[in-house]
């Protein structure tokens, strides 16, 4: 039962930080300009950047209900307890730092920093709920035996590829929240050059721009990896992954040469679906490991 629980907080959460970006990218972060309500009231004015961010706001309660939820059947149960105890500290932990730090971003009016460290502790409240969602499944479903070969060198890929991916999706987030998306205009070069002066604008686009070959590389050497040594049913996470890989350079291309901010909220969509597939791909991989 818990896992159906964790995958709608987990799915809850995800929507919930997909349209903090969309608030992002809409102007609508001051748009309840007071906090916790908006502007004085429990029900703002029926306007869209309000609504935008006062759905928003509603969202984050949907999260902390759910959990709560959660920590009822965690605590009623020793079993639970024990399996779960320190995940669901972590996500009440996280919760709080997030949500505290959502009324930041409006009081201290969006300085790029809070809103990166904003951005950061829901990530990282993410993959909290994503290792106990799948903790759940291995925890109350039948593992049965693979006949793929075991593979520790798969293992520590997985675990750099999460990395990688989760700390490229931080350095968007600080292009974002320091308007850094028109630093560099062009596409290979930035500013007319291979090598631009690393600072400013320029610097930070830049940053996030060498990551993403670098992640890029990581993820496609690990997902072609996990396809050759796992059997075909097995391999549905990696083919998805590859794919939605593609889509997202092509995202950020339409990001350098389009001024349509849709693409940046689908980037950042893409890029959080991408770690969660990897995250599936970890543990199948030590599934499998603890079967062989």
């Amino acid at each position: 039962m818990l896992r159906r629980y964790f995958t709608a907080l987990s799915v809850f959460t995800y929507f919930t930080m997909v349209l903090g970006g969309w608030v992002r990218n809409a102007d609508a972060g001051l748009s309840c300009p007071d906090w916790p309500l908006c502007h004085g009231k429990l029900i703002p004015p029926l306007d869209y950047q309000i609504m935008l961010e006062y759905f928003h706001r509603l969202a984050v309660s949907l999260v902390s209900l759910t959990l709560i939820m959660i920590t009822v059947q965690i605590v009623r149960d020793k079993k639970n307890r024990e399996a779960f105890g320190r995940l669901l500290i972590a996500a009440w932990v996280l919760l709080v730092m997030q949500i505290v730090l959502g009324g930041l971003t409006v009081l201290d009016l969006l300085k790029g920093e809070v809103v990166a460290m904003h951005l950061g502790t829901a990530l990282t409240f993410f993959t909290v709920l994503l290792f106990a969602t799948l903790k759940a499944y291995r925890v109350e479903l039948p593992t049965t035996k693979s006949n793929a070969t075991k593979s520790a060198g798969l293992l520590f890929f997985a675990r750099f590829a999460l990395i990688a991916v989760f700390c490229q999706a931080l350095l968007g987030g600080v292009v974002s929240s320091h308007y850094a998306r028109w630093g560099c205009p062009d596409f290979p070069f930035c500013q007319g050059s291979l090598f631009p002066a690393m600072h400013g604008l320029a610097g930070i686009h830049y940053t996030h721009r060498l990551g993403a070959y670098i992640t890029s590389l990581l993820v496609l050497f690990f997902s072609i990896r996990f396809i050759q040594e796992n059997p075909r049913e097995s391999r549905w996470a990696a083919l998805a992954v590859l794919a939605l890989l593609a889509f997202q350079w092509g995202l950020g291309l339409a990001l350098i040469f389009t001024a349509v901010k849709v693409y940046s909220v689908a980037h950042l969509a893409t890029a959080i679906l991408i770690f969660a597939l990897l995250l599936v791909q970890h543990e199948q991989i030590q599934r499998r490991s603890s079967v062989s």
